[in-house]
């Protein structure tokens, strides 16, 4: 009788998933007199599971099904999670979606009662997959949080591979790609350890893609490489053309258009003993070969493979391909001199964009008929079609912040791909960038965001920055900046209190030669060098306060007179200011005038402390771990939970610049890429401290409740019985060691 060890389960969990096929022929070898009643079971999971891979899903659900049924007599854990998951998973595509949920809830139950690490985090991790795919991802980070916190409990594994990985595709969905990067990294680790090389392919694909986003061209390209090279020595077909078009791909977006053209001759000739070839994987070639000779200037063929995709595209009645296509033929006509053409096809996709209300696109048509237009001289409609752009492109910022609100998600960002495919012009380009360095995921960090980019919208509008020192206001500054009409003109930052009182006049207003003794030379002050762009007045409250009144009379006239002159000259340019201090307090003491105040203060914009902030904490941590891994050139390391959680302890009375000191002096000081608790204490003993043996202790204590709680369903009363403790005792032990996640409120 053949015994399924662990090795094979898992083996097999990985087939059913990435290979299903090699696992139904191995499947179909056996009868159930070579197993086990218990074992056969598994195997009847497993040939679903392939089954469900393979889109077969009302087969997959009988299977479940009849698992569900042997095992609730036998109580067999094991398949009673495993297939309710599977039944769960095959209603995401039928009519029956409102009957996952409890499916979900029904695993999760029978996983507590198993009192089995691995059954409860798969549980969790379709858990967690199930409010991604709802946009509920408030939901989903808790769900993560629980699974980080069961992982810590088991040993590598398939099952903690497949939960990382699930964790690093939520943040896919949160456009966090740091975070993604980071668990893909872990995944790829326990795959490699565990000898899982189906699941390094997936991996290796997924990174490279991610490492793409974040602009690591020379990462990319070196996992691509790895990926396919493993691809090759498997002799997986499909995988070979994954990992070479995405090195074409990742070429192409380089602008090294002889090399991609090189990669996607390769994916035509793996494509050549195809039969029938895939529609769209043939669509997306000749697109990339057409933009690939667009940009060497080889119009004709370009043109050649663009109208190839359109038929195919044609007589597979992809109509959204076929508007896409021709959009993107448009740029070719231009470049002819075939306008009317041109403007015939972007009218026609104006009408497709504006029926399916995808404002996204109609962005994009416009944009390019205001273009066309424009070359044709016709400056009119040229006009008229910018102003409907500018409508549109407001309409569509408004949009996205509404559900962004909405939804509570983790960052505001406005994807405005105005220069996708072919559309490459300048002309009437507007373009919102806040990816400067503000990083966060709180409520907190969405309020200040949106202020930030309300204000950035009203170039002319003064702004005021209140915050600790630490916290990040010249960075918000910066954002508002560079978000705004002045982003290309210069941004100056002054830090009124680093100034001598007697040089402050002459370092913001100039002053001429002569003017006092050492000014040798005639000099600019800072509203000049600012002029068109933003000035930054950073600790505005140390301004001296003879200083503020002809501070006020140069806001409200906009013009300076340098010091040594007579003579006024104009300036354009938004003032933000920002302080650490109490101004209302230095107003109320007479120490600042509160007409300067209020021309100051149009916006007021609030950065709490970290300590008040503190979901900001591992999402920042993250940011300093890869931008110091690339300035010192060591590897982002892995940070275990403890570490993390000494930190939310923790009130950083320095703010973000304190946390970013902690980062770069870890690095320095430890050649070790595993960082934890233990490791941050012995770094910083001034402001961490940590008892390794009680701290063991502390754990196994801990272990004990969280399974004892899981096994009472979170009730303190079983669960104390369980322990032999009282209720009192155990209600002090979940305060301790933070588990209201296990009780029956945190569940």
């Amino acid at each position: 009788m053949i015994e399924l060890t662990p090795t094979i389960l898992a083996q097999w969990d990985v087939l059913a998933e990435f290979d299903p096929p090699e696992l139904l022929q191995q499947i179909d070898n056996y009868t159930p007199e070579d197993f086990s009643p218990n074992d056969w079971r598994r195997v009847k999971y497993f040939k679903g599971k392939a089954l469900y891979t393979l889109h077969y899903y009302k087969e997959a659900e009988e299977i479940a099904l009849e698992c569900i049924r042997e095992s609730i007599i036998e109580t067999d854990y094991y398949i009673l999670v495993k297939c309710h998951l599977l039944q769960a998973i095959t209603y995401y595509s039928s009519d029956s979606e409102d009957l996952i949920r409890p499916l979900l809830n029904m695993a999760i139950d029978y996983a507590m009662d198993s009192g089995e690490y691995d059954l409860m985090i798969e549980a969790h991790q379709a858990y967690m997959f199930f409010f991604s795919t709802h946009s509920q991802f408030k939901q989903a980070l808790k769900q993560e949080s629980r699974i980080l916190d069961l992982m810590k409990r088991v040993q590598p594994s398939y099952t903690t591979a497949s939960a990382l990985g699930s964790i690093a595709l939520l943040y896919v969905s949160l456009s966090k790609w740091d975070m993604a990067i980071k668990y893909y990294l872990q995944v790829l680790d326990q795959a490699k350890s565990l000898l899982l090389e189906i699941l390094q392919l997936i991996v290796l694909n997924n990174l490279g893609s991610a490492l793409g986003r974040v602009n690591d061209f020379t990462g990319s390209k070196n996992i691509l490489e790895q990926g396919l090279a493993l691809a090759k020595k498997l002799n997986k077909r499909h995988k070979i053309f994954l990992f070479t078009s995405n090195l074409g791909n990742l070429m192409l977006s380089q602008s090294d258009y002889i090399t991609a053209i090189d990669y996607y001759d390769q994916c035509m000739n793996i494509l050549e003993n195809v039969s029938p070839k895939p529609p769209s994987l043939l669509i997306d070639l000749y697109n990339n070969y057409s933009l690939c000779f667009w940009k060497l200037n080889d119009h004709e063929k370009s043109l050649d493979y663009v109208m190839k995709a359109i038929e195919i595209a044609k007589e597979n009645n992809f109509e959204r391909d076929l508007i896409q296509m021709g959009v993107n033929k448009t740029n070719l006509l231009v470049s002819m001199g075939k306008y009317d053409e041109a403007i015939r096809i972007v009218q026609n996709a104006v009408k497709y964009y504006k029926k399916a209300n995808d404002l996204h696109q109609m962005i994009w048509v416009y944009r390019t008929m205001a273009h066309i237009y424009y070359l044709m001289k016709d400056y009119k409609k040229s006009y008229e079609t910018e102003r409907k752009l500018d409508n549109i492109t407001d309409d569509y910022i408004s949009d996205i912040q509404k559900k962004e609100s909405e939804k509570s998600v983790e960052k505001f960002k406005v994807e405005n791909k105005l220069d996708q495919e072919y559309n490459t012009s300048d002309y009437g380009k507007r373009k919102i960038n806040n990816s400067q360095g503000f990083i966060g995921c709180s409520k907190a960090y969405h309020n200040v965001l949106n202020s930030a980019l309300l204000a950035a919208q009203y170039q002319n509008t003064s702004v005021l920055i209140l915050g600790e020192s630490g916290t990040g206001k010249e960075i918000v500054a910066q954002l508002i900046h560079k978000n705004s009409l002045r982003k290309n003109q210069a941004f100056v930052p002054v830090n009124v209190g680093a100034i001598s009182s007697s040089l402050v006049e002459s370092e913001l207003f100039g002053h001429t030669k002569g003017a006092y003794t050492g000014a040798d030379t005639p000099t600019k002050g800072f509203f000049l060098q600012a002029d068109k762009g933003s000035l930054f007045l950073d600790e505005i409250a140390d301004m001296p306060f003879a200083l503020q009144s002809k501070m006020l009379r140069v806001l409200e006239s906009r013009k300076v007179t340098a010091v040594g002159s007579s003579q006024e000259k104009p300036f354009d340019c938004r003032i933000i200011s920002a302080t650490s201090q109490d101004l209302r307090e230095k107003l109320v003491s007479n120490l600042f005038r509160l007409d300067l105040f209020h021309r100051l203060n149009t916006i007021e914009i609030v950065i709490p402390p970290l300590r008040e902030r503190k979901e900001d904490i591992e999402p920042i941590l993250n940011h300093y771990l890869k931008f110091y891994a690339n300035e010192l050139n060591k590897a982002i390391p892995f940070i275990d939970r403890s570490l993390l959680e000494i930190l939310y302890t923790y009130d950083f009375p320095g703010n973000i610049r304190e946390l970013k000191n902690i980062v770069e002096r870890m690095y320095i000081l430890s050649k070790k890429t595993d960082w934890d608790a233990k490791l941050l204490c012995e770094i910083n003993p001034f402001r961490f401290s940590h008892d390794d043996t009680i701290a063991q202790q502390e754990y196994n204590e801990e272990d004990l409740i969280v399974k004892a709680l899981l096994k009472a369903k979170g009730k303190q009363k079983e669960a104390a019985l369980i322990l032999n403790m009282s209720e009192a005792t155990l209600s002090r032990r979940i305060i301790k060691y933070k588990l209201h996640k296990y009780t029956l409120k945190g569940m």
